[in-house]
Order: C-alpha cells, then sequence, then structure tokens
C-alpha cells in the first residue's frame, strides 16, 4: 500500500527547514518565451466539472451582498452614528469580499490555470498561472532528486492529479502535471533531465589547512547585551509615550473622555502598525491577510469608537448626536500623546520585530491575531477603570491611576510579546 503524501502545511514547513537551501518562491507576470539552453512546457491543469460547477454558485451566492446593497457612503461631513455604522459595513464588506476572493481564484484556476515547467541549465521552475499571472517556485537542480512518473492512484494525497510527475527537491516531495501520458511524461522527463544536468559545475579551489576545531564546550555564549540594549529601550520608549497623557492631565486638564479617546486611537495605531508586520512576515500571501485583517479589527475598532465617544466623551444622559468634526477636532487636540505613542511602537517595530528577528520566528496566522491579545487586555484595563473614575469622580489622582495601571499593562504586554516571538513553541500554543 503506497504511503500517504505529507500535506501540503507539512510540505512547507519541511521546505522553510531547509534553510539558505530552501527553494525562491516569486508572484508576478511572466512572459511565455523559451529560455536558451533551456525548456519549458505549458502543462493545462485537470478540469473538474462538478468543482466547477460547486465554486461557480457560491461564488455567485457570495457576491450578491456585495453588488445587492450598494457601497454606504463615508460622509464625513454627518454624524458620528451614521459615520461609525458606515464605517463598520465597509469593513465587513471588506473582509466579505477577500472571503468571496478565494472561491472565485479557485474557479479561475479550474477554468484558466495551467502550470508551465521550465528547465535552465542548473535550475527548475514550476509555476501556476492564471492568464500568465501566478505564483513560481525556483528549485536549484542540486537539490532535485528522482524525477518520476506517477500513474493515476499511486499517491493517496495527489489523486486528483491522475498520472503526473514528481521530484523529490532533497527529501521533500514535489509534483506537477495532471493526466500526462506515459510517452508525454518519459520524453519530458529525458529533456528536463538533460537541462538540469546540463550546469557547469566550477571546481572548489583548494581548501588551505585549517587548524583542529575548538571543542563546543569552549565556544563562548554571545554576549545577550545587544538584544537586552534594544528590549530596554522600547519598554523605555513605550513608558515615556504612556506618560505625555499624565501632562495632557496636568497642563491641559485633559479628562476622562480625553485620554480614553487617545487610548482607543493607540489601538488603531497597533492594528496599522500589524498590517505592516503581516506584509514583512507574509510577502505576497499578506494580499490575502492583510485585508482580511482590516476588515474584522476595522469593524471593531468602528464599533469601539462609537462606544467610547458616546459613553466617555459626550456622556450616555446626552441627547441628540455629534458630527464627525467634533471626533477630528477631539483626536487634533491630542497630537503629541498620539505622536509619542506612534514613535513608541515604530520604535518597538524596528529594534524588536526587525532588528532581533522575531519576524522570523512567528506564522502569519499568529501574527495576525497578535494585536487582539495585548489590545483586549488594555481595553477591559482601560474601560473599568474608567467605570471606576466616572463613580467616585473625576480627579486628579483617579487619572494618574489610570495611566499608571495603563503602563503596568502595557509593559506587561510587551514583555509577553517577545517572550513569545522568542520562544516559537510558546507561540503557538
Amino acid at each position: 500500500m503506497p504511503s500517504p503524501s505529507p500535506s501540503s502545511s507539512q510540505r512547507l514547513s519541511r521546505l522553510r527547514a531547509l534553510g539558505g537551501a530552501a527553494p525562491r518562491l516569486r508572484i508576478g507576470f511572466a512572459l511565455p518565451l523559451m529560455p536558451p539552453s533551456g525548456v519549458r512546457r505549458v502543462l493545462p491543469l485537470r478540469r473538474w466539472k462538478a468543482a466547477i460547477v460547486v465554486l461557480a454558485v457560491v461564488f455567485t451566492v457570495m457576491c450578491l451582498p456585495l453588488v445587492a446593497g450598494g457601497l454606504p457612503s463615508l460622509d464625513t461631513g454627518g454624524s458620528l452614528s451614521n459615520f461609525s455604522t458606515n464605517l463598520f459595513q465597509w469593513f465587513w464588506l471588506l473582509g466579505w469580499s477577500v472571503g468571496a476572493l478565494l472561491p472565485g481564484l479557485a474557479l479561475a484556476l479550474l477554468i484558466l490555470g495551467r502550470e508551465v515547467v521550465i528547465a535552465r541549465p542548473g535550475l527548475l521552475t514550476l509555476r501556476v498561472e492564471i492568464l500568465g499571472f501566478g505564483l513560481a517556485g525556483d528549485y536549484p537542480a542540486a537539490g532535485v532528486r528522482d524525477l518520476r512518473y506517477v500513474q493515476a492512484g499511486a499517491a493517496p494525497g495527489s489523486l486528483w492529479r491522475g498520472s503526473h510527475l514528481a521530484f523529490s527537491y532533497y527529501d521533500v516531495p514535489i509534483e506537477f502535471g495532471s493526466d500526462i501520458a506515459m510517452t508525454d511524461a518519459g520524453e519530458l522527463r529525458l529533456a528536463l533531465t538533460q537541462v538540469l544536468a546540463s550546469a557547469v559545475i566550477e571546481p572548489s579551489p583548494p581548501m588551505a589547512p585549517t587548524p583542529s576545531p575548538t571543542p563546543p564546550a569552549a565556544i563562548a555564549p554571545l554576549p545577550p547585551a545587544a538584544p537586552a540594549v534594544a528590549s530596554a529601550l522600547s519598554v523605555a520608549g513605550l513608558i515615556a509615550a504612556n506618560l505625555i497623557p499624565l501632562a495632557g492631565v496636568l497642563i491641559f486638564a485633559w479628562e476622562i473622555g480625553e485620554i480614553m479617546l487617545l487610548y482607543w486611537a493607540e489601538s488603531v495605531i497597533i492594528g496599522l502598525i500589524n498590517v505592516v508586520k503581516l506584509i514583512v512576515v507574509g510577502r505576497w500571501a499578506a494580499v490575502f491577510y492583510a485585508p482580511f485583517f482590516l476588515a474584522h479589527y476595522g469593524a471593531f475598532m468602528a464599533a469601539h469608537m462609537l462606544f467610547v465617544w458616546m459613553f466617555f466623551l459626550r456622556g450616555m444622559a446626552a441627547g441628540g448626536d455629534v458630527q464627525v468634526a467634533e471626533l477630528v477636532h477631539a483626536l487634533f487636540a491630542l497630537w503629541p500623546a498620539l505622536l509619542g505613542l506612534t514613535v513608541s511602537h515604530l520604535l518597538s517595530f524596528v529594534q524588536n520585530f526587525i532588528g532581533r528577528g522575531e519576524f522570523t520566528r512567528i506564522k502569519l496566522a499568529q501574527q495576525m491575531n497578535a494585536p487582539y491579545r495585548r489590545v483586549i487586555v488594555m481595553q477591559l484595563t482601560i474601560i473599568i477603570g474608567g467605570m471606576l473614575m466616572m463613580l467616585f469622580g473625576s480627579s486628579l489622582p483617579a487619572l494618574g491611576l489610570l495611566i499608571a495601571l495603563k503602563i503596568v499593562t502595557d509593559v506587561h504586554a510587551h514583555r509577553n510579546e517577545r517572550r513569545r516571538a522568542q520562544d516559537p513553541a510558546d507561540a503557538a500554543s
């Protein structure tokens, strides 16, 4: 009985584990040009009529909400409640559009998609494309082994392909083609093998004699001074930025409403920086992940904005609605604190996420959920503290206590993020 093929996620993990030898992935448009001294062969994907019909129905149904009601207006000159509601609908439509895009792409792939195999001396490239635009993987010939023909049913994990070609990239099975006749497969296999084997391998220069390697026990560990300084600097920046609201309370007589609006705006800053992190971690995959994150995070922040304004700034007893211009004016008055918080989070991004290589130790799905752990804890702390202040009066000591509680929560969440980024096993839990 043939052994089951590894899943796509398992193959991706094993390819990533190859480090510098891992294949290079590229996304973009490619002209149908024959490479010099190489082979280029187009392999149409297998068409499943039943799957095409199902995907067409799903795609049509998911597109109905996008075209039925039209797009909500984002008139910034109207009331805040209408603006928040319409903004929520915009973010919801964005998330729904990403969801509809997936069956749409699958449908287009089944109808118009094709695989292209390109061999050059020393390099094998596999592309999956639609009308010339698609995803390509470059496999150096040094890791390509056992180029073989697989008959239909021989590989349980690739039954949909029928008879196809496959090779092992080091120890990871890679398959391409579908419903390939044995004669055509034999000709293609021979052509690919000849081109890949024709690479000129430069002889390695003679190596000078080297002394005996130092025993591992004698190798001094790298000093942790640099990471510690980077972490301390970002923590110091976070504390300094959180002390700016205290200056606002003392100098500009900020009340609980201004503080709560400021902390809502900080959550927006965290979300926007997380979009950049998604792009750094996921690269081309962020095309799907970033809009979906913006959709549900933006909808959450739109509803939260209305709650903060009506409950803490305007007050539940006040009647009527407010204009969006009032919100813009209130945010503009907080610009020193907003600037400080933005610089603090950008400093952490540069020092920790990029400088300490945290982006190399976190998965895309984990990064997508990362802001919620911190934002939810932060917002619960602020809301509970704000309610207690409204209960006992908005005095200066109470505001100072709220700011101090926010600083403690922020520093604790910041250190937890660094710890999870350093320990992948903990980050996965």
